[in-house]
């Protein structure tokens, strides 16, 4: 039987992945987490044989979701990860499968994928959700999605990371020792992948996706 750690910040989400899970007989919820903070510390503490955790968990020191689930998969390198994300981003999609997770499930679909899931990932496998799949499948036919195509760079995460912070593009050269002209060009390339049109849209965004904080 395996052992499962669930981490999400709403109890609603944790008790139906625990009954689906337990209801299939393969596997135990040995803990749950409702922030970025006590995921870590049961991770310190707990082996698990599958992680499942929500991509953002605001209400944290360290609520970026690309950041927590990059520092997981580099910590706990032979620890299957699964990611419950409600994005309808194809390039955030994207950009969290390079982390190293091995599965992504649309946290607005049913669980009943989650079995399916769970067993994938941790027989080495990848799982997408069917409607992520489909998504992705749909976006890559359009030509207004070409540009998603090509992920973000490191550098344009971290301008990301930053501005939701709250920092100005001209504290963000500082901060990273970059000129004013590089930070708003990564800045612009970001938003034109990101299919994002304007800083309202890029904050709202940030906010959504796990990058505030």
């Amino acid at each position: 039987m395996l052992n499962i750690i669930i981490a999400d910040d709403h109890p609603v989400v944790r008790i139906g992945a625990r009954a689906t899970i337990e209801n299939s007989g393969f596997g135990s919820v040995i803990a749950e987490a409702a922030t970025v903070d006590e995921l870590l510390e049961l991770l310190a503490t707990n082996e698990c044989d599958v992680l499942i955790t929500d991509l953002s968990m605001p209400g944290s020191r360290h609520a970026d979701g690309y950041a927590m689930v990059e520092r997981i998969c580099r910590n706990y390198p032979d620890l299957p990860v699964l990611v419950l994300s409600m994005s309808c981003n194809v390039n955030i999609l994207r950009m969290v499968m390079t982390t190293g997770v091995r599965g992504m499930l649309d946290k607005a679909a049913s669980m009943a994928e989650l079995p399916l899931a769970v067993q994938t990932v941790h027989k080495g496998g990848t799982y997408i959700s069917a409607s992520l799949r489909k998504l992705t499948v749909e976006a890559s036919s359009r030509r207004t999605f070409a540009l998603a195509s090509k992920p973000l760079s490191p550098r344009e995460v971290e301008v990301l990371r930053l501005l939701a912070k709250g920092l100005r593009v001209k504290e963000i050269a500082i901060k990273l020792n970059r000129g004013i002209t590089t930070i708003s060009k990564q800045k612009s390339d970001a938003l034109r992948k990101l299919g994002i049109r304007n800083d309202v849209e890029l904050f709202d965004f940030l906010s959504r996706e796990g990058f505030s904080g």
